[in-house]
């Protein structure tokens, strides 16, 4: 379990120090304004800042892509829990190894610069598990049925994943369903 006493009184995250990617999105997003709100200090990784998304917040930003090892370690210092939410989404068919690039190989450079003392929030989807019948339904565990050709994004949030599931990293994965909101 993660749960750890706070460093503070004033704090009311077991954790004080965060790097998130994918900040600039909708989970990304509205995660990086809870911990903040929260009393967390916050890096985000952002390929252009300043982002007008982080306008009035105590955030450091850091400038790079998953791409960028240079960027993703200088994001990850001293960070407790990493928070991997950068990703391409999008439901459709076409554009296969750009979703790999960003989704696989963008995963990979993550895993490679994360700190060896920093947890891993990995953000994954719903659409990455296996599916079951209402009477028996699926859960983290259920594995997804084999499939060739399926959706790209789905195919590369499944072997990102796996990549996570692999590591030596101390991980956890969360798996969001459809979303809107603030921030999207």
């Amino acid at each position: 379990m993660w749960r750890a006493m706070p460093r503070s009184s004033t704090s009311m995250l077991p954790f004080a120090r965060w790097a998130v990617t994918g900040g600039t999105g909708l989970v990304g997003n509205n995660l990086v304004r809870e911990l903040v709100r929260r009393g967390a200090e916050v890096t985000v990784l952002a390929r252009r800042p300043p982002r007008r998304e982080f306008a009035g917040l105590s955030v450091r930003e850091v400038e790079g892509d998953l791409d960028d090892a240079a960027a993703l370690h200088r994001c990850f210092e001293g960070a407790e829990v990493v928070v991997h939410a950068a990703a391409m989404v999008e439901i459709r068919h076409g554009r296969r190894a750009e979703f790999e690039r960003v989704n696989v190989d963008g995963t990979r450079n993550v895993l490679a610069a994360l700190p060896a003392t920093a947890r891993l929030l990995h953000v994954s989807t719903v659409d990455a598990l296996g599916m079951r019948t209402r009477e028996e339904p699926a859960d983290e565990t259920t594995p997804p049925a084999a499939h060739e050709g399926g959706v790209p994004y789905v195919d590369s949030k499944r072997a990102a994943e796996l990549l996570v599931k692999e590591s030596e990293a101390d991980w956890r994965i969360v798996y969001p369903t459809y979303m809107f909101g603030p921030w999207d």
